[in-house]
């Protein structure tokens, strides 16, 4: 698309001088490709106690509230459709947590019912989807979406809560990862899909032709194991011995028959970032500071993935693409940022 190569010069001046974490190692893989697109990110900052969603482009900070006027909001989805971007999230007014979709940082409420969160938005086309949750009155949550700013319910209530983890659309129709009741599952145009495989959870979900691929984590005995399914078949992701407690794959993206995954998990008290390439685990952090990743995606075969991390005393959202790391912008004073999503593109 138009103005590519000014945006792939700010990517690599801002990367010129960032830290490096097993790039040597990566590039072994034989998977880097020379052209670098534009990044998008959604999340969130802290300052004055408040918190803030925001978006960044290219590591520069587009804050979607005011934490002066609004003290709870959160960024959570982000999706890129032509030249536009689209934000999902939600920010507290003081009695109930809002449901929004901005499109180019232009705020649009959803219909929501008590408490509700989106915790993924895709767009297609015209059409723009977030999925999420409502809280009924008896407290348990209900799965739903919103297209076009209409919201769907799909399945909870009756003691049993659910939730949409994340929302994927493509030319045969809206896919959407939910956890329900511990059973793995996912939703796809109007139909439920449960495979009879329980104690298991989706945090992610990908289409590639015919295939369904979810990831995020099991529970076996005391451990929580990272992993994805293809069409219900299970493979789990390698951990080092010891660690286990808490780990999960919480994203995953499926490239030229290449399957890759971004997670974290715990090892003697220290959280570390990762990321899963056809099963050969890449440590993206340095094992001294805690660190997480949450989204992955891979473009013209450079890999990107966003999260947290430990830095200058404080939690920095960070853009990970292919063995560097891009600490985004905060405002003076802010406490924390957290980035927990991610799109790919040009413009």
């Amino acid at each position: 698309m138009k103005r590519a190569t000014f945006f792939i010069l700010i990517i690599v001046l801002l990367l010129s001088s960032c830290e490096r974490h097993d790039l040597n190692k990566f590039n072994t893989l034989g998977l880097l490709a020379a052209s670098v697109p534009a990044v998008y990110v959604a999340g969130d900052y802290t300052l004055g106690g408040n918190t803030a969603a925001c978006a960044w482009i290219n590591g520069a900070r587009i804050d979607l509230t005011d934490p002066a006027v609004i003290t709870i909001a959160q960024a959570s989805g982000i999706s890129i459709s032509g030249y536009n971007y689209h934000v999902g999230g939600i920010y507290n007014n003081g009695v109930d947590f809002i449901p929004c979709i901005w499109t180019n940082g232009v705020k649009q409420e959803l219909l929501y019912t008590n408490n509700t969160s989106i915790l993924g938005v895709n767009s297609y086309g015209p059409f723009i989807t977030g999925g999420g949750y409502w809280t009924d009155g008896a407290g348990d949550e209900i799965a739903c979406y919103w297209l076009n700013g209409t919201r769907f319910d799909i399945v909870g209530g009756g003691g049993v809560s659910a939730n949409v983890t994340s929302v994927k659309t493509c030319g045969n129709g809206i896919y959407m990862s939910l956890t329900y009741m511990g059973t793995l599952c996912y939703y796809h145009n109007g139909v439920l899909v449960s495979y009879p495989i329980t104690n298991s959870y989706a945090e992610d979900i990908f289409v590639d032709g015919k295939d369904v691929y979810l990831s995020g984590y099991r529970i076996s005995g005391p451990n929580q194991l990272p992993c994805y399914w293809k069409n219900g078949k299970l493979v789990d992701l390698p951990i080092p011995a010891g660690s286990g407690l808490i780990t999960e794959a919480a994203s995953i993206w499926v490239d030229t028959g290449n399957v890759y995954a971004c997670g974290y998990y715990d090892l003697a008290g220290v959280s570390y970032a990762c990321i899963w390439i056809n099963g050969t685990r890449i440590d993206i952090s340095d094992g001294i500071n805690w660190a997480v990743a949450y989204a992955i995606k891979v473009k013209n075969g450079n890999v990107f993935v966003c999260g947290q991390r430990l830095y200058g005393g404080i939690g920095r959202a960070y853009v990970w693409m292919n063995g560097q790391i891009q600490y985004l912008d905060i405002p003076a004073g802010a406490t924390g940022s957290v980035a927990r999503a991610l799109d790919v593109g040009y413009y």
